[in-house]
């Protein structure tokens, strides 16, 4: 077993009843999260709680005439769990597994699936994505999925909450990263009170945005009422029922996520009869691909907003052939499903262009793409080199599915380019436009 997987078992190990206690001693937690998901979860139904600790949770549903399977990394909370839903007079199935060996279990598919743990102590962004995907594969169509993340300001409300410790956090390297990030807007993953990942409230969504997953919510776990909880819960229970109240009414406003311990989202996963071009669309989120010295990557930030809109040129002739990059990533904007723009990169980050991935809008199911590089960077073989990654990526996404591009008729250079790398004139026209098709693989 991995040595951080390791150190965080033996945390949860040493005392199981400390973790099931934190959570009575916080209780706008468990409160204002189980009403965010007792919208969906109805008696009868059947869930997988991965990495539910002691089962706080997994017996909270089950007493509510769920059937529940719980898959926990430590023994001893797997032990607590079960001894808790004895005691409530429930039954409920507990596995210690690693949540990322969750195969050899052969568990089926269930009505919910509970991610709340494994992404707050999963360090590497690969051991992060897999995770989820073990979910969903274990989550039924139609099924929902409950993914919670420490949120990265909980270092500094822990802080808040308990004093004499800023000076001393703010002079320990790993705390003072985690600090330095809430500033840079980027996630904190290392020690804490063990290994754990904590995420910037913003990089939550291009970070789901690459599952096979509709998001349905996005809320704090505590309201608005995680720096000031102590005191709330001195004062009488109208006043605490009011607060409650108002911590309902503000839970899903993204500006105020950061007043909040942890995270939850809530995604479905789509119906069967889900069109396969956005599903594969979807696979492409938060993804880079490399080849030949040529990168795409999705848009980040302002930065790359800025230079696919204003600063990356055409040459001469070429707006008649294409349309502008505001057009599409509005178009995408309006519709999330449809497109994903990215930015043509080389390997050392500068930025050469444009490309949007998006489903082919006239009639048949395909995939097709836009792009444009910057007249700085043509007549210099990075155009082709894009023109192959694109095809290799979409393969990636969707190895059945074929991609058809259009050009006007007197657009000569696409029309060499295209066939080129394989695509094939079709009979076809889309408007004015002639029509490209590369044929799937299989």
């Amino acid at each position: 077993m991995d040595r951080r997987i390791e150190e965080v078992k033996h945390h949860y190990d040493a005392d199981p009843e400390g973790e099931w206690e934190r959570l009575e001693s916080h209780p706008f937690e468990f409160i204002l999260t189980t009403w965010m998901m007792e919208r969906y979860i109805r008696p009868g139904d059947s869930i997988l709680d991965i990495g539910g600790g002691p089962g706080r949770y997994s017996v909270h549903f089950a007493k509510r005439g769920c059937a529940v399977t719980l898959a926990e990394l430590s023994p001893g909370n797997v032990e607590l769990a079960r001894r808790k839903a004895a005691e409530a007079g429930v039954e409920l199935t507990a596995h210690a597994v690693n949540c990322l060996e969750l195969d050899g279990l052969d568990l089926g598919r269930f009505d919910h699936v509970f991610l709340m743990g494994p992404l707050y102590h999963l360090l590497e962004e690969a051991d992060r994505v897999r995770a989820v995907e073990i979910a969903l594969e274990h989550l039924k169509p139609g099924g929902k999925l409950y993914a919670s993340f420490i949120l990265l300001f909980a270092g500094l409300l822990y802080d808040l909450q308990n004093g004499g410790h800023i000076v001393s956090d703010c002079a320990n390297p790993a705390a003072a990263r985690l600090i330095d990030a809430v500033a840079a807007g980027q996630d904190y993953g290392g020690p804490a009170f063990t290994a754990a990942y904590f995420y910037h409230q913003r990089n939550i969504l291009p970070f789901m945005e690459r599952f096979d997953v509709k998001k349905l919510h996005l809320f704090g776990q505590e309201g608005i009422l995680a720096p000031n909880y102590r005191d709330i819960l001195s004062r009488d229970r109208e006043e605490q029922d009011q607060w409650i109240a108002l911590a309902k009414q503000y839970l899903e406003l993204p500006e105020l996520l950061a007043y909040s311990e942890h995270a939850m989202y809530i995604g479905e996963r789509p119906e069967a009869g889900e069109p396969e071009i956005r599903r594969g669309l979807r696979r492409l989120r938060g993804k880079t691909f490399a080849e030949g010295g040529v990168v795409i990557r999705e848009l980040r930030d302002d930065d790359d907003l800025w230079y696919v809109t204003a600063e990356c040129a055409l040459g001469p002739g070429q707006e008649a052939f294409v349309n502008p990059a505001g057009f599409s990533i509005g178009r995408a904007y309006l519709d999330p499903g449809s497109g994903v723009p990215c930015v043509i990169c080389l390997e050392d980050g500068t930025r050469i262009g444009y490309i949007i991935f998006r489903e082919w809008l006239a009639a048949g199911a395909a995939f097709n793409w836009s792009y444009y590089l910057d007249r700085r960077w043509q007549g210099r073989g990075c155009g082709e080199r894009a023109a192959r990654l694109a095809v290799r990526i979409l393969r990636e996404a969707d190895p059945t599915a074929p991609i058809k591009l259009s050009a006007e008729a007197d657009n000569t250079r696409a029309r060499r380019l295209y066939e080129k790398i394989g695509f094939e004139l079709l009979d076809e026209t889309d408007g004015d436009d002639l029509v490209f098709c590369l044929r799937p693989q299989c």
